[in-house]
C-alpha cells in the first residue's frame, strides 16, 4: 500500500470522537450509525477480506455511503488513527506502526472533509485495543444503550452461541434475524426483505461485517434506527472472561467465526 501519511488532517471544525464520547453521543442523541475500518477500506480498494469476498456492487455502495452519507446516520472512522498509540496494548501498537500505516494514508486521501462529526469505529472493541482503561465503567455505559429497548439482532448464524456474557441483558426483548457468517452480501436481498418486516419501534442491531453498512443505510432510508455494532458483544464477553490479550488471542478474536 501507499506510504505512511502524517497525522490525518480534517477541516478545523471536524471532530472524531473517542470511545467514551461515542457512547455518550449515542445515548444522548441516538440515531443510526455505521462504522468504517480497514476491512471496508480493503473492499473499497478491490480486495477480499476474511469476512467477505470482494463484490464490486458492495464496494461501490460502501464508497457511496462513506463519501456521501446522510444526516440521519453517524459515520464511524478509527479514532485510534487520529492519536498517538500510547494507550494501546502492544499488539495494536505494532499494527499502528506497521499494517495500520496504509489506513492513515487512505483516510488522508479519501476522508470526506465536510462532515463535522465522526464517531469512533472502534468503540465496540476497546478491550482488544487499550492496555489500561476503566472497562467496567465503560461497558456499564454501553449496556445502558440497550436498556429498556426492543432489539432485533441481525447476525451471522452461531456468532453469539459461544458467548457466556450478554451485553444486551438490559433490553426489554430480543428478536433475531440470521444471515451467513461469511459473505453475507451474497444474501443481501433476502436479509433486507426479512429486516423490513420488523416493527419500527425496535432498534435493529447488525452484526454482518461490511454488509452491515449497506443494511444500516437502507433500513434508515426506510425509517428505522439501525446500529452497526460489529464485535461489540464478542468484546464484552472477552472482557468479562478476562481473556489474555496476546498477539495470538487478538488474532483469533478478529478471525472469521
Amino acid at each position: 500500500y501507499a506510504e505512511l501519511g502524517s497525522m490525518i488532517s480534517c477541516k478545523r471544525n471536524t471532530k472524531v470522537l473517542n470511545p467514551e464520547e461515542t457512547v455518550k453521543t449515542l445515548s444522548e442523541m441516538p440515531k443510526s450509525f455505521c462504522r468504517f475500518g480497514d476491512g471496508e477500506f480493503m473492499l473499497m480498494l478491490g480486495r477480499s477480506i476474511g469476512f467477505q469476498n470482494y463484490d464490486p456492487i458492495l464496494a461501490l455502495k460502501l464508497w457511496q455511503i462513506f463519501q456521501e452519507g446522510t444526516q440521519n446516520i453517524y459515520a464511524g472512522v478509527p479514532y485510534q488513527q487520529f492519536q498517538t498509540p500510547d494507550d494501546f496494548n502492544q499488539w495494536i501498537k505494532e499494527f499502528y506502526y506497521t499494517s495500520g500505516r496504509w489506513v492513515r494514508n487512505f483516510l488522508s486521501r479519501y476522508l470526506p472533509r465536510d462532515r463535522e462529526l465522526y464517531i469512533d469505529t472502534g468503540f465496540n472493541q476497546v478491550y482488544q485495543t487499550y492496555a489500561n482503561m476503566n472497562f467496567a465503567a465503560y461497558y456499564e455505559a454501553v449496556r445502558k444503550l440497550f436498556e429498556g429497548k426492543k432489539l432485533t439482532l441481525v447476525v451471522g448464524k452461531d456468532i453469539l452461541s459461544n458467548l457466556d456474557y450478554n451485553i444486551f441483558d438490559l433490553a426489554e426483548s430480543i428478536e433475531y434475524i440470521y444471515g451467513p457468517t461469511k459473505d453475507a452480501y451474497s444474501k443481501y436481498n433476502e436479509i433486507l426483505e426479512e429486516a423490513l418486516k420488523t416493527d419500527k419501534d425496535r432498534l435493529i442491531c447488525v452484526i454482518l461485517g461490511p454488509t452491515s453498512k449497506v443494511l444500516v443505510y437502507d433500513l434508515t432510508e426506510h425509517g428505522y434506527i439501525a446500529w452497526d455494532i460489529g464485535h461489540l458483544a464478542k468484546d464484552y464477553d472477552a472482557y468479562r472472561k478476562r481473556i489474555s490479550r496476546t498477539k495470538e488471542q487478538i488474532g483469533r478474536f478478529y478471525a472469521p467465526d
